[in-house]
């Protein structure tokens, strides 16, 4: 009957003990998968502040870009309206040349027209 008893007393025994060690290695399992769902949700995390960063700087760079081609296309407007008041200096100083030139040229016209009477005396009739 002890032996029953001490059998029965071993078996409680060796039950308690493998309960309590399923119950630790549950615990450390959920420790573990705690501690591995953390990693994962700080991971995930990371890659999102990435992500936006990355778009954030994409999208400076877009920015950057417009402003640059912006800046570029008032320079060049800037650039052909300098070239286009200097032409129109360069030619209404020439127009005023030509002018010059026109009623120079026209009066030494008149001059010779007016001179052509006394260089016909000269010539013989044919």
């Amino acid at each position: 009957y002890r032996r029953r008893i001490e059998a029965e007393r071993d078996r409680e025994k060796a039950m308690r003990q493998a309960a309590e060690s399923q119950a630790s290695i549950w615990q450390e399992t959920e420790k573990k998968m705690r501690r591995d769902l953390e990693r994962l949700l700080t991971q995930e995390e990371q890659r999102r502040r990435d992500v936006e960063m990355d778009r954030d700087k994409a999208h400076n760079q877009r920015r950057a870009a417009e402003v640059d081609m912006t800046v570029a296309r008032q320079q060049l407007l800037a650039e052909v309206q300098l070239r286009r008041e200097a032409e129109q200096k360069l030619s209404k100083s020439n127009f005023v040349k030509e002018e010059e030139w026109g009623a120079s040229f026209q009066d030494t016209m008149f001059k010779i027209v007016r001179t052509l009477p006394q260089l016909f005396e000269y010539f013989p009739e044919c």
